[in-house]
């Protein structure tokens, strides 16, 4: 496997978990729109509840 190579898996496994947070996020909001609470939000997302409240903020303030 040549340096280039790793380069590409590198940047592409980045690519997908940078998507997968996207999605994450996108989640996140849906479901705080609807009211779930929370801790509901951080079990089904995999976020942090930093992050689930941090969006949380953004959406209602």
């Amino acid at each position: 496997m040549t340096i280039d190579d790793i380069r590409k898996l590198h940047y592409k496994e980045e690519g997908r978990e940078e998507g997968e947070m996207k999605k994450a996020v996108e989640i996140a909001k849906k479901l705080l729109r609807k009211g779930v609470s929370i801790d509901i939000v951080v079990e089904s997302t995999e976020l942090t509840m930093e992050e689930v409240e941090s969006i949380n903020k953004e959406l209602f303030n």
